[in-house]
């Protein structure tokens, strides 16, 4: 997919920006994080489509969750109608104290996040 072979650096390494959009504040605020990801064309279990399979860590570690899945980009009405579909599940830092705060906002982030991320691929399809 050449929005993620876009973002990687002379030695193969693929770095996200993975940004969290804040509603309520004004000029379309967001925090950012940048992930170092692994990346790797596969088949579905089905064999019908081509998905990547992603995992990232962020970059210089901190308070942030690593994420293992898979993305996968497919039209079944042409091509003027594609799909962006993100799957996997993440593993928040910190453990006990990481899983409570998850419960409480941070699947939300998490979401948020996610959402973000298949709305830049998606534009980058679409142009």
């Amino acid at each position: 997919m050449e929005y993620l072979a876009g973002q990687r650096d002379r030695e193969g390494v693929t770095h996200l920006s993975l940004r969290v959009p804040l509603d309520g504040v004004p000029y379309s605020v967001s925090l950012q994080r940048y992930v170092t990801a692994t990346v790797r064309i596969d088949r579905d279990d089905g064999n019908l489509n081509d998905v990547i399979r992603i995992a990232w860590e962020p970059e210089g570690g901190g308070l942030y969750p690593s994420f293992d899945g898979t993305l996968t980009v497919w039209s079944d009405a042409g091509p003027e109608k594609t799909y962006v579909e993100l799957e996997g599940t993440y593993k928040p830092p910190l453990g006990l104290l990481g899983q409570a705060f998850d419960s409480i906002l941070g699947r939300a982030i998490a979401r948020r996040t996610a959402r973000a991320l298949l709305l830049d691929i998606a534009r980058r399809i679409a142009n």
